[in-house]
């Protein structure tokens, strides 16, 4: 019984202590950083002037470092023909204009809403078809091996829609490419 009450009170004395120390106000927590504050400021009222003179010194020399790597960085880039020749700016928007028509953006935002609206009707209504009419009711497949190899049809229907839309870009790149060179044989 003694060994057992020798345990416990080590325990319950510091439950208690832990408790008290909870209890203490924010008023005493902030006096103490408060505290701690003014010594650290009247350590640093004590610091000799050659030491202030010194950090000076050294964050001068630094900044001076630091501008000067700051313009090695800035020469090194490479200068923009743009910038150099302002007629180049001209001739460069005079080339996008007969490169990209408006028919051209026509058939960009054409693409873009066809294959949009296809890759969000097309892989749905491939699962949708091919769970029900195919897997269930014709090879009556159970329900989740159904629908795992729906969703791979339906995932396999996206790569196709992906992979036509590259094709297409590609080949709309490669038309604009020879209209221009036949443009410039024409000139």
């Amino acid at each position: 019984m003694s060994e057992i009450s020798k345990e416990v009170d080590p325990l319950d004395a510091q439950s208690q202590s832990r408790k008290s120390s909870q209890s203490s106000s924010t008023a005493e927590s902030f006096e103490k950083i408060d505290r701690g504050k003014e010594t650290e400021t009247e350590g640093e009222e004590n610091a000799s002037e050659g030491d202030r003179e010194a950090e000076q010194e050294n964050e001068q020399r630094t900044e001076v470092e630091e501008d000067d790597q700051e313009k090695e960085q800035v020469d090194d880039v490479p200068k923009d023909p743009l910038y150099e020749d302002p007629h180049a700016h001209d001739q460069l928007k005079e080339e996008q204009k007969q490169f990209y028509t408006s028919e051209d953006a026509r058939n960009a935002w054409s693409n873009l809403i066809m294959f949009s609206s296809a890759m969000l009707v097309l892989p749905l209504l491939t699962m949708f078809t091919l769970y029900h009419w195919v897997f269930i009711d014709h090879y009556h497949m159970p329900e989740d091996q159904a629908m795992f190899y729906a969703g791979m049809c339906g995932v396999a229907v996206v790569f196709v829609i992906c992979g036509l839309f590259v094709w297409t870009a590609y080949n709309e790149e490669k038309e604009a490419e020879r209209r221009l060179k036949l443009e410039k044989k024409d000139e």
